[in-house]
């Protein structure tokens, strides 16, 4: 990837080479969305309904699971960013890598949730931060603190 042959050198970038890498992970990692996105969905739709119904103990047990999975698939999609600036991989690589990657380093993990819990604070309170810098400083964040799993990735020859 770019970031991974020129790092910090603004000047050696080009627009040729970004269009042909742009090109090159378009389809993979809108692909990665979709499937994170409809799973998502899905959950939502679900945290509805739980909310809808009647509370007993059964309702919040599915309640907290689907929370919790909530959390896993923001993880998951959190990893694949990280990884997709060092490796290119095809679909089915890309969602186990970053499901077997997302166990590898849980400090980092916690990390990366409670510091996107604090983002999601800053832009509830900030309306037009949300908007235009949180998603820039997100991704930045992310990309800092998952760094980890990416040392230990390397380190497994993954």
């Amino acid at each position: 990837t770019l970031y991974n042959k020129h790092r910090t050198a603004a000047e050696k970038y080009t627009f040729s080479e970004a269009f042909a890498e742009f090109k090159s992970t378009f389809k993979l990692s809108n692909s990665v969305f979709l499937i994170v996105a409809m799973i998502a969905l899905g959950l939502l739709y679900t945290l509805w309904g739980l909310s809808h119904m009647t509370p007993s103990l059964v309702v919040y047990f599915f309640l907290i699971m689907t929370l919790l999975v909530s959390l896993f698939l923001a993880s998951f999609y959190a990893v694949y960013l990280k990884l997709q600036v060092y490796y290119d991989f095809k679909l089915k690589d890309a969602l186990s890598l970053s499901f077997i990657a997302i166990f590898f380093h849980w400090l980092s993990i916690c990390k990366w949730l409670l510091g996107t819990v604090v983002l999601l604070v800053i832009g509830r309170h900030l309306p037009l931060v949300l908007v235009v810098f949180l998603p820039v400083f997100w991704l930045i964040f992310t990309f800092d603190i998952l760094e980890p799993i990416y040392k230990q990735v390397s380190k497994q020859g993954l």
